[in-house]
């Protein structure tokens, strides 16, 4: 049995704008006789009072982002062991979604609701008290739930919130219930998008992620090295008289900082650099000698002469060029290469569909100097258990969230709203493959890395912008210089670690 109700409005706090490996086996869910039964005693998380603010980066339109602040002093999770009885007890849990709302059964809500009514079936003892929330609202609306006691049992999530969400002692560890075999069945960098302090906390129910979009008119064949995308990028681009771009051979979203760090992140690690030191999470290294290079490359995509201009004129993509200016030249034919995600693929398909020009998607090539391929973050939305609840209400969430990430609620919303699968197996399914754009996008994704979900990764992408901002060229005239990169990066790395210990 199932309720479905509006999000309730008190627990909200205001809007804030949010910003997104192969399998061994396939979990089936066993129905019948043999399946867990419950009992009434508790599964605690201890939320008492430090403060900590998160702010998030999430690919589901794009990028943005979303702040949440909460304070407690300790924080404490306790994993209790469940324990199975005989009867089938009837429990209700509350379930917080954040899709929109839609009519159309070719939704992320109509695959929802279909998966939903599969898991009714399956559980009838189970109703499920459907919560409608907007996205940009749920961080913190939680934030606020959980410090009141009156969280949902079950929050559909952007992985990054992760790390906030367990050091403010929010989640209940889903460990307890699976082992690396039932881990195994989602791709690699999915599951680590959950993974926080020793433990699992979620699990995904799709993946996202940068990749490269690419005009068929203009690309005869893929980069697969920076060399040559610049080369070709170069051969590509088109200007007037004024040597303005009018056809970029690149365009990606640049301004504001490379998007407030998201587009940043692909070639910082590809160049050898990273967002934090991999033996100390908490520990920035944004201002290395890699961090610089890939800044240096990319400015020269803006500034550089270009060998193939007579006129002599500068770079293969724009200045300053925004989110919305990136894909609306590629949407028109004017740019033979963009760096989106797959949320802009229903738009690039209507927009050269109307102009007969094919597209495809690829991987990022590799950089030249160091071998390491451009890789981006991989995100996912995905589903999470809230600290605090009956053993009840914990093991009927675990089925729920178990049963809703699935392979055939999976394949539900990649089939009806083309959302990318984490299932790995399901990655292999003829209803997958069969789409160009989505065998592109899994390419990129075996190459990527898992986003980074701490609380102090809220921070970076709290005070990055700004410095990227300021080491960006304002033209394609105007080189930035090495040392006013350092200078920038060295900012941003200071006010992210004073930042980090105003919260430690």
């Amino acid at each position: 049995m199932r309720k479905i109700a509006k999000g309730n409005s008190s627990l909200r706090s205001g809007i804030s704008t949010a910003l997104i490996a192969v399998v061994i086996v396939v979990l089936v869910v066993a129905v019948g006789a043999g399946v867990y039964y419950y009992t009434s005693s508790t599964v605690t998380g201890t939320t008492t009072t430090a403060t900590s603010t998160a702010t998030s980066t999430a690919t589901s339109t794009a990028t943005s982002t979303a702040t949440s602040t909460a304070t407690s002093t300790a924080t404490a999770t306790t994993t209790a062991t469940v324990t199975a009885t005989p009867t089938e007890t009837p429990v209700t849990i509350t379930v917080w979604e954040t899709y929109a709302p839609s009519t159309s059964v070719n939704s992320e809500f109509g695959a929802f609701n279909k998966s939903l009514t599969a898991f009714e079936a399956a559980y009838p003892w189970v109703t499920v008290n459907v919560q409608t929330h907007p996205f940009s609202s749920e961080q913190s609306d939680f934030t606020t739930a959980s410090l009141a006691n009156q969280a949902p049992d079950v929050i559909r999530v952007s992985n990054d919130w992760t790390g906030a969400f367990v050091a403010e002692g929010f989640l209940s560890p889903i460990d307890q219930f699976a082992n690396t075999t039932f881990f195994s069945q989602y791709f690699p960098a999915s599951i680590a998008d959950y993974q926080f302090r020793g433990h699992t906390w979620g699990l995904p129910e799709n993946i996202n992620g940068l990749a490269l979009y690419y005009n068929k008119n203009l690309v005869k064949t893929v980069p697969t090295t920076t060399d040559q995308w610049v080369q070709m990028a170069q051969q590509l681009t088109q200007y007037d008289n004024t040597c303005k771009i009018t056809t970029a051979g690149i365009a990606f979203n640049y301004a504001g900082g490379l998007g407030g760090g998201y587009w940043w992140w692909p070639f910082l690690q590809g160049f050898g650099g990273s967002v934090f030191n991999p033996s100390n999470p908490a520990q920035p290294t944004i201002n290395s000698s890699a961090a610089v290079a890939s800044v240096e490359f990319v400015n020269s995509l803006v500034t550089d002469v270009n060998p193939d201009s007579s006129a002599g004129c500068h770079g293969v993509m724009p200045a300053a060029t925004a989110y919305n200016d990136a894909e609306t030249l590629f949407d028109q034919g004017h740019a033979a290469f963009l760096i989106n995600g797959p949320w802009a693929e229903s738009d690039v398909n209507s927009s050269l569909s109307k102009i007969n020009v094919p597209f495809g998607v690829t991987a990022l090539p590799t950089v030249t100097s160091t071998g390491k391929p451009l890789a981006p973050f991989i995100g996912s939305q995905g589903w999470e258990i809230a600290s605090g609840k009956s053993s009840a209400e914990t093991l009927a969430s675990w089925e729920f969230i178990s049963f809703i990430t699935n392979y055939n609620s999976q394949k539900n919303l990649a089939t009806l709203s083309g959302d990318l699968p984490s299932n790995a197996a399901l990655a292999k399914d003829p209803a997958i493959t069969s789409n160009p754009y989505t065998v592109g996008f899994l390419a990129q994704a075996a190459l990527s890395s898992p986003a980074v979900n701490t609380p102090e990764m809220g921070i970076v992408y709290a005070d990055i912008g700004g410095p990227l901002g300021q080491a960006e060229p304002s033209s394609n005239t105007s080189p930035v210089a090495t040392a006013t990169i350092q200078a920038q990066l060295n900012t941003a790395e200071a006010a992210i670690i004073r930042a980090i210990g105003s919260i430690g």
